[in-house]
Formats: C-alpha cells, sequence, structure tokens
C-alpha cells in the first residue's frame, strides 16, 4: 500500500482585498458566516474542490459558491501563486 497523503497537503492563505469581502460577510447572519468560514477552510487545505462550490470563470478570476436556506452567495477570488487566495467580493 503507498501513502500518497503528501500529494494532497495544501496549505493555501487566504487574504481579502478592498474591503468589499468584510462589508458582505458583515451583513450575513451567524449561521450563513459559519457555512462560508467552512467552505473557506476546505479552499485552504484542499487541492481541488467539486464545481459545486468553485467555477473557473475566466482570466484567472474563480467564483466560489455557497447555497444556504435557499440562497445562493457567490464570492469572486483569484490564486496567487497557487498558495494565496485573495477574495474580493461577495453578494447575494
Amino acid at each position: 500500500m503507498y501513502n500518497f497523503s503528501y500529494l494532497c497537503d495544501v496549505k493555501r492563505t487566504i487574504i481579502t482585498y478592498g474591503g468589499h469581502f468584510e462589508r458582505f460577510i458583515a451583513m450575513l447572519s451567524e449561521k450563513e458566516v459559519k457555512k462560508l468560514d467552512y467552505i473557506l477552510s476546505l479552499l485552504s487545505t484542499t487541492d481541488r474542490l467539486p464545481v459545486k462550490f468553485i467555477k473557473y470563470l475566466r482570466d484567472e478570476v474563480y467564483e466560489l459558491r455557497m447555497e444556504y436556506a435557499g440562497n445562493i452567495y457567490r464570492v469572486f477570488f483569484i490564486f496567487d501563486y497557487d498558495k494565496i487566495v485573495v477574495l474580493f467580493n461577495g453578494f447575494q
């Protein structure tokens, strides 16, 4: 049996830019923030996430998708050298 766990050991730093994400998250309920934190933790530690959570848009811009209580939330972001995730803006 082979141990390939080292291939999946990803640790990305998540930062924000411009204050837009902070304003977005301030409008969310505690439960919505908790779910978003969970998805962001997956993004910071998992090499590849399913299209359910992450979608490539264009020009190196991605969309993080979250569904909660029948509502869809989106956050735009980029990867910087695959080790840093820069969050820009979020909306419902």
